[in-house]
């Protein structure tokens, strides 16, 4: 999938400070919460369950100083998925390393509009799959240093 940012509303907020949409590498999972939707106001007319991720990013550099790559773009970000389903949790820990942060369209078997399959692919801690019907960057803010 070449452009992740087409899946999310409000994408800009996260690819103005990178210049694109980041891999997610090396990003860490601070922060997981998951809503059983509302009374339908808050989610566009019905009981939509929501996953929100609040993520450190940054960009990692070809620079090497004292031995370790120079990082960039340090970022929290928040990304809000809405009409989840088949959620699959595991390994949730202290650090929760992503190799990668995943998207790809899947049709629906009743032929209604394309679900986004969403994948955390762990590197170590918090693994995570499921489908979403939409996906927005609800805050991207700069960090002057790694959150640790």
């Amino acid at each position: 999938m070449d452009d992740a940012s087409s899946f999310f509303a409000n994408a800009e907020r996260l690819t103005r400070i990178f210049g694109y949409w980041p891999s997610f590498h090396d990003a860490e999972v601070l922060e997981l919460n998951l809503s059983r939707g509302g009374n339908g106001a808050e989610v566009g007319g019905d009981n939509a369950p929501i996953l929100t991720a609040r993520i450190y990013v940054f960009e990692m550099t070809s620079k090497v100083r004292s031995g370790r790559f120079v990082l960039r773009n340090h970022t929290r970000v928040t990304l809000r998925f809405e009409g989840v389903d088949g959620l699959e949790l595991d390994g949730f820990n202290h650090q929760n390393a992503l190799n990668a942060l995943s998207f790809e369209l899947v049709p629906r078997t009743d032929g209604g509009p394309s679900l986004l399959a969403v994948t955390f692919d762990p590197a170590y801690g918090l693994g995570a799959s499921f489908t979403c019907r939409s996906a927005e960057v609800v805050e991207a803010e700069a960090c002057s240093a790694p959150v640790r």
